[in-house]
């Protein structure tokens, strides 16, 4: 490499490798993710906005607002000390437990999912906060009963007993999406605490069973939608019409894009536009180029947060922690890209950090700020400045 290339690189090299300088890497990512989600959702929105409420600022407004809330809860985050937030697990996931019950009693259908509950101007998805309070959970009890026993059946028990539970509620309420985003952090989560292969793989195996039976004994509609994605242009006026428009929105987008603001698929012929399928309209707009920045920079925070785990051997919490957040993100993040260019059968889950959503932004928020931290809080014995 050139000399001059390399004076260049070598400050974000050392920005990239040093420990202490994690958590600034990560909360500079998080902060560009939300600044171009925000203009993302303000275009992908304008016209939904307009003819739902007369005002083609509205939607980009909440989701601001959720910014800026989201923002100030990750910062809270990260001075909570960690065993204040050991503390208040238990706490969490009975709150949540409560959430999710309530749901099947007072709780809005949207969209086929019994999994909203009204708050006046805005709603609560409480699936999106279960995945915050297990993720805490589970770090909690692999840290503690690990002072107590090595075997890891043990200490996965309560972890599995807690995630079943939450998933069944979840299933009730016909999210299969985020069923399956938090099947895939307990995976990790117990692979981590060195749960054996084998009953790994029966759990994996009985749980595509039961999406399976989901599928068959459930929603026809969900079913339907599945076969779909196998062959969308068999229904291309009605199930494969969002995929069809999806996939066109990436295709016209070609290497730069159309230019920002200049999606035209976002005039009504493009479904959730701004919340499931924000990344056809950021394909259209900013091209082949925009699409690998976005994909990119979730992929940075997700080696970060693998990479850290990996040197946490000793501090189950913390690697708990990394790994559980690091899966939340790739399973969401996976199953969103998967679905909008057509490798994936649409699940309706949400692209973290940049679709619209109050629900599914301040949970990761919360968590990247306990992931924060994680980094910055000195280990026993540890000293830093």
């Amino acid at each position: 490499m050139p000399r001059g290339l390399r004076s260049l690189t070598t400050p974000v090299k050392q920005a990239w490798v040093q420990p202490g300088n994690e958590p600034r890497v990560i909360r500079g990512i998080t902060y560009l993710l939300l600044a171009f989600g925000l203009a993302a959702v303000f275009s992908a929105s304008t016209v939904q906005s307009l003819n739902t409420y007369g005002n083609a600022w509205t939607i980009f407004l909440k989701q601001l607002i959720f910014a800026v809330l989201g923002v100030f809860l990750m910062r809270v985050a990260d001075r909570v000390p960690l065993l204040t937030l050991r503390r208040l697990a238990p706490a969490s996931v009975a709150v949540v437990l409560v959430l999710l019950m309530a749901v099947l009693v007072i709780g809005a259908t949207i969209n086929g999912q019994k999994n909203w509950i009204p708050l006046g101007p805005v709603t609560m998805q409480p699936s999106e906060f279960a995945k915050l309070a297990f993720v805490i959970f589970a770090a909690e009890r692999a840290a503690t009963l690990s002072q107590r026993t090595r075997d890891p059946l043990r200490i996965g028990a309560p972890i599995l007993m807690v995630a079943c539970l939450m998933m069944a509620l979840v299933v009730l309420e016909k999210d299969m999406g985020n069923v399956l985003v938090m099947a895939g952090i307990l995976l990790a989560i117990l692979f981590t605490i060195g749960y054996p292969a084998r009953r790994l793989g029966a759990l994996a195996l009985g749980g595509l069973v039961i999406v399976a039976l989901a599928l068959k004994f459930g929603s026809q509609y969900r079913l339907a939608r599945i076969l779909n994605w196998l062959n969308p242009y068999a229904d291309p006026q009605g199930l494969g019409w969002q995929w069809i428009h999806g996939n066109y929105a990436m295709a016209v987008g070609g290497f730069l894009g159309q230019g920002p603001g200049a999606s035209k698929e976002k005039w009504g012929a493009l479904p959730e536009a701004h919340t499931d399928f924000i990344l056809a309209v950021i394909g259209e707009e900013y091209g082949f180029v925009g699409t690998c920045i976005t994909i990119g920079l979730l992929l940075a925070v997700l080696i970060l947060l693998i990479r850290v785990a990996l040197r946490l051997g000793d501090d189950p919490f913390r690697q708990v922690i990394m790994v559980g957040v690091a899966a939340w993100l790739f399973m969401q993040s996976a199953f969103n890209i998967g679905a909008v260019v057509g490798l994936l059968p649409i699940v309706g889950v949400t692209l973290p950090l940049v679709s619209y959503g109050g629900s599914s932004l301040l949970p990761l928020l919360v968590a990247l700020g306990i992931v924060i931290r994680c980094l910055r809080e000195p280990q026993q014995g540890e000293v830093r400045a």
